[in-house]
């Protein structure tokens, strides 16, 4: 009965706190988030497996109680191994094990309109940018790679959620279209689910 009651309390506590905290609005949040990430598309016939390994750093500076622009750098990271696979190299076609990966350095420059204001803000965004992409091929004894600088653009939808005054949780998916071409790849796009950390 007694560690209920801390519970509750803890709990009550932690909700007084949100209902008191106010969220975003002018000056500067910086965030930073891990991001799961999905392949979509012609992606998805070089890499078909989600990665767990992406980062997004993000600073926004409030322009209006509900409006926001920013800057955003990410970094994510796709790998793949298959056990056989034929794969189309210039003077023909080699089968055998193949290691698939690439990475993307994306920068953005994001806008955010904000839904509501207070301590839960939910909000739409947009970035624009580019993003420098290499990538990796491993088959049998031959090994392949390359890199470029692409196009790249993203809508999001997330929220805010204040926990403590200047703190906040940061809840975001986005979808990551870019002009970045390799191998059998066109215009390299990815789903991503974000969680991090905000601080106003």
């Amino acid at each position: 009965m007694r560690r209920t009651m801390q519970a509750l309390l803890g709990v009550a506590i932690l909700a007084a706190g949100v209902a008191r905290a106010d969220g975003f609005e002018r000056g500067t949040l910086v965030s930073a988030a891990w991001e799961a990430g999905v392949p979509i598309a012609s992606l998805r016939q070089y890499v078909s497996a989600p990665s767990y390994s992406g980062v997004q750093v993000e600073v926004r500076w409030g322009l209006a109680p509900r409006l926001s622009i920013g800057l955003n750098g990410g970094w994510n990271w796709f790998a793949q191994n298959f056990s056989q696979l034929s794969v189309s190299i210039p003077n023909g076609t080699i089968s055998g094990p193949v290691y698939n990966r690439v990475q993307f350095f994306t920068l953005r420059a994001t806008g955010h309109w904000y839904l509501s204001r207070g301590w839960l803000q939910p909000y739409l965004g947009a970035g624009v940018g580019g993003t420098w992409y290499g990538t990796y091929r491993q088959v049998s004894d031959l090994v392949s790679s390359s890199s470029g600088f692409a196009f790249a653009a993203d809508p999001q939808i997330g929220m805010l959620v204040t926990v403590a005054p200047g703190l906040a949780l940061l809840l975001q998916v986005r979808y990551q279209f870019t002009l970045a071409r390799f191998a059998n790849v066109k215009n390299a796009q990815w789903f991503g689910a974000e969680l991090g950390i905000a601080l106003f």
